[in-house]
């Protein structure tokens, strides 16, 4: 019974360390291993937005993991591929919007395809024109008949409605109806303030309540005023002081001269390698132009090792097209080796969980 219970823990604890082995693998293999990026981009300013295009893909873990992103004619794509398996994509929306697009176009056509039928239609229907011409004098006639019949009768019809609305008008139009209206809401009381009114009392009401409340309190005397002033200068003066001390500190210049070495190397390793720059400017005003183009030149040096680089000016007019290419790669483990050496500094730690530690107290 023992020896059963020893193998199984035995088993158990190989698979704990089957799982750990594995996971530690993992982590190294995503710190060590890189990951690849590649953008390209295009745009005319003569054209507008519409000739904005772009591409980017990434790729991590020896490509079994890639990225891809696609802006084209105002619309993205994405997808996200695990083993060359999609796993996520973005495609089915634009299409759908490809798909509105076009019938939104097609429904103009459809439109044009029953005007054209109602005009055959009304062709071929012209041999009844005639038909309702003739029918046309008999039933003017019989208008003609009735609106002299209308005629005839029209003044007595007028007559009675306005015998009949006439006391009715007289009686809600006589101003003696409103005279006699005031006189009994007079005699039954005075009248009830408005809306207006009454927000006023309680607004005056509030500040007399104000008033007496402050009366009633010990205020503050112009030298206790004064001393609570001075309190607040030798706060602001003891805060500047501290900053001023820190600043002056010869351990703060260590540690923002590791940031800052730290911050530097970082870039330099995610920058990208390979560039291909193809680019025609002009901002209109010949001086500005050159002055930009001699600003670009005098850093050649600084990234002619990096790619080709095509610039070129327009003296001319105000515009700006070119393509831009761009391919670089990240080794995890660089951001962290520098994340972690940073880490060691004693202010930097403060910085990070001090306020932590202040907070849960």
């Amino acid at each position: 019974m023992a020896g059963i219970v020893i193998t199984v823990l035995l088993t158990i604890l190989k698979i704990i360390l089957i799982l750990l082995l594995v996971i530690l693998a993992l982590v190294i293999l995503v710190l060590v291993l890189p990951i690849r990026y590649e953008t390209a981009a295009g745009a005319d300013s003569r054209k507008g937005l519409e000739s904005l295009h772009a591409k980017v893909r990434v790729c991590a873990l020896l490509k079994i993991v890639k990225v891809k992103a696609c802006f084209n004619e105002g619309t993205l794509s994405w997808a996200v591929k695990i083993f060359g398996k999609v796993l996520m994509s973005g495609k089915e929306e634009i299409f759908d919007l490809k798909k509105d697009q076009a019938e939104a176009a097609e429904t103009p056509a459809g439109a044009e395809a029953e005007t054209e039928a109602v005009q055959e239609s009304a062709e071929d229907g012209t041999e009844n024109v005639p038909a309702q011409d003739t029918a046309a004098p008999e039933s003017t006639a019989e208008t003609q008949s009735a609106e002299g019949t209308a005629a005839q009768e029209g003044p007595a019809v007028q007559e009675e409605p306005a015998a009949e609305q006439g006391p009715e008008k007289e009686e809600l139009s006589a101003p003696e109806a409103d005279i006699v209206f005031d006189d009994t809401d007079q005699e039954a009381g005075p009248a009830q303030p408005s809306a207006k009114e009454m927000a006023k009392r309680r607004k005056k009401e509030e500040r007399a309540k104000a008033k007496e409340a402050a009366a009633a309190e010990p205020g503050q005397t112009v030298w206790e005023k004064i001393d609570t002033i001075r309190d607040r200068m030798y706060e602001i003066l003891d805060k500047i002081y501290q900053v001023t001390d820190i600043m002056l500190d010869p351990a703060t210049h260590r540690t923002a001269r590791r940031i800052k070495q730290a911050v530097f190397k970082i870039l330099r390793h995610v920058l990208p390698r390979k560039c291909r720059v193809k680019l025609t400017f002009g901002t209109g005003d010949p001086a500005l132009t050159g002055q930009i183009l001699g600003s670009m030149y005098a850093l050649y040096p600084w990234y002619a090792d990096r790619g080709e680089f095509y610039l070129y000016g327009d003296f001319l007019e105000a515009l700006a097209y070119g393509k831009v290419y761009l391919e670089g790669r990240i080794h995890p483990v660089v951001p962290a080796f520098h994340a972690v050496f940073l880490l060691r500094d004693k202010n930097i730690r403060k910085l990070i969980f001090g306020k932590k530690k202040k907070k849960a107290a």
